[in-house]
């Protein structure tokens, strides 16, 4: 009787444990969901500021506005950094860091990282290596395709600027490359075939800039 008596009092007692463990668990996974919910409100809106709302400033000519977004924008990233182990949100990451080249290119800092936050070549190379990665992950993406031949076409606008003959052909054929791929995943959508028409334009524009291929 007394053994049997033990046995429930440790087979209850295990049991209030589990049923403790199991409640916790269930607010742990609650306040997860709701961070990462947070996250993606959070950086939906830095997308939008980096895109749309860079538009409205420029318009106006408040450039100071423009230069606080970039500096929040890199502020956020170094608090959050997402990792390949989330990929919506290092896709949103490789993004973000494709509009703040656009930006730091757009206002003639190709290597200096002032006034407006770090330069366009540092920009672009994060971006390019994070959908890269991103791509390597699943190559049947059509989000992927697309995202990495973004990040090679501005790495071969950049070099292209810079009259870096050699790296920026490489860049732009790459660019060709991702189109004609991204053509074969989304057949005949305005998306792929402009896509393709940008990348063919853009190495003729090459050709004709350079005079002939690299040696």
């Amino acid at each position: 009787k007394r053994n049997r008596q033990r046995v429930m009092a440790v087979t209850l007692t295990s049991a209030a444990i589990l049923s403790i463990m199991g409640v916790l668990l269930s607010f742990a996974l609650s306040a997860r969901i709701e961070a990462e919910k947070r996250r993606d409100v959070a950086e939906e809106q830095i997308e939008f500021m980096l895109t749309d709302l860079k538009d409205d400033v420029e318009s106006v000519g408040r450039i100071e506005i423009l230069d606080s977004v970039v500096r929040r924008a890199e502020d956020y990233y170094q608090t959050f950094t997402p990792s390949l182990r989330n990929p919506k949100a290092f896709q949103r990451l490789s993004k973000a860091n494709l509009s703040l080249g656009e930006i730091a290119l757009e206002y003639g800092r190709l290597t200096e990282p002032k006034p407006l936050g770090r330069s366009a070549q540092v920009y672009f190379g994060d971006a390019y290596t994070q959908a890269q990665q991103l791509y390597d992950k699943d190559s049947n993406n059509p989000e992927y395709v697309f995202g990495l031949a973004q990040a090679a076409f501005w790495q071969g606008q950049l070099n292209f600027s810079q009259s870096t003959k050699e790296t920026a052909f490489k860049y732009l054929t790459q660019y060709q490359t991702l189109s004609d791929r991204l053509n074969q995943l989304k057949p005949n959508t305005l998306e792929a075939r402009r896509e393709r028409l940008n990348a063919q334009t853009n190495l003729v524009a090459w050709n004709l800039y350079f005079g002939s291929g690299p040696s």
